[in-house]
């Protein structure tokens, strides 16, 4: 469901300007396990970033409720959603667990 969500909302930016490039990167050690969702697309905006996990927030192709719902369960089953990095070029979200 958190695969599904963040690959959404990276196509979405790729489908408004198509230079964007998407990663996605699955890894496991002793500690556990790391799902990273990663595009070279604009920054999401400080403000809505403050805000991502925490209820719905508007944005351009809806509500944002899609992150809000994927950290509630993630943080369920003792996971870990985060926006990892805000950087031009470098927005990567993380699932750990």
């Amino acid at each position: 469901t958190v695969a599904e969500n963040l690959l959404e909302n990276a196509r979405y930016k790729q489908s408004i300007d198509r230079r964007v490039h998407i990663r996605a990167e699955l890894s496991a050690d002793e500690a556990g396990c790391q799902l990273r969702i990663c595009d070279s697309g604009a920054p999401v905006p400080e403000p809505i970033a403050a805000k991502l996990f925490g209820g719905a927030v508007a944005s351009a192709q809806g509500l944002g409720i899609g992150l809000h719902q994927c950290a509630r369960l993630a943080e369920r089953l003792d996971y870990d959603l985060r926006l990892e990095s805000n950087e031009p070029g470098e927005v990567c979200f993380a699932l750990r667990g």
